[in-house]
């Protein structure tokens, strides 16, 4: 009976341990991203829909995600405010603009991440009207 006992403690600790391990990645992975993110202005440098390019609807725009989940999307004829928050579990992120004009309305979505780097991010999200593409950049 003590050794069931023994065992079970110490399966329990272990499992205890190996999900405080995973949150602390986790944890440390969402700091990563959201420093990436937050940490300069960012331009559409290519968006596809369904094989079709679209980035020139966003030539005049730059994004400062901030880190407080509003994304501004900044233009010379003024600035909307959107939302944006990351999932690490999916490696997405979601995007919303409730305003602005229909080039703004092409991020409403959830943009799943396939490839970043400290200077860009490639996402893929699925709309209405298919699959559209997204690569962001760092503005320089």
């Amino acid at each position: 009976m003590k050794t069931k006992i023994t065992l079970f403690l110490t399966a329990l600790v272990m499992a205890t341990g190996f999900s405080s391990c995973e949150k602390a990645e986790l944890l440390l992975q969402k700091i990563v991203l959201n420093q990436l993110i937050t940490s300069s202005t960012w331009v559409v440098e290519s968006l596809n829909e369904n094989g079709v390019e679209v980035n020139t609807q966003f030539a005049d725009y730059t994004f400062q995600f901030n880190k407080n989940g509003t994304v501004n999307a900044i233009h010379p004829a003024g600035t909307v405010v959107g939302d944006w928050k990351e999932d690490l579990l999916e490696r997405s992120i979601y995007s919303s603009f409730s305003t602005g004009t229909p080039a703004l309305q092409k991020l409403n979505n959830t943009w799943y991440v396939t490839d970043a780097a400290q200077d860009y991010l490639v996402a893929k999200a699925t709309t209405a009207s298919g699959t559209a593409y997204l690569r962001l950049v760092k503005r320089k």
